[in-house]
């Protein structure tokens, strides 16, 4: 599931004087991954870009609830799909697994 926040803006940009806040309830088992744009946004060497489906496709497929674990393999199926090209942007994530 795709949680939004509508009406964010990048970072130190604009002041907000209400906070957008988006809640959900989280069931055990359940992953949550907080990611910068410099994840899903990361191109290949063909220019085409890993996208939010394979970053999707990568969480779905662990057979692992050890965040670290998740984590680790999402960064080395970024390094295979870059095919050595460095990273246009930051990246960063963090999941959060219920218990």
């Amino acid at each position: 599931m795709d949680v939004s926040c509508p009406g964010v803006f990048a970072m130190g940009l604009e002041s907000f004087p209400n906070v957008p806040v988006t809640e959900v309830t989280l069931e055990p088992g359940d992953r949550l991954l907080l990611y910068t744009d410099g994840v899903s946004e990361l191109f290949n060497e063909a220019g085409e870009p890993y996208g939010e489906k394979r970053l999707l496709c990568q969480i779905e497929a662990a057979d692992t609830d050890d965040p670290q674990l998740i984590l680790i393999g999402i960064v080395e199926d970024l390094a295979r799909f870059a095919g050595g090209r460095p990273a246009d942007d930051d990246q960063a994530m963090l999941m959060i697994v219920a218990e």
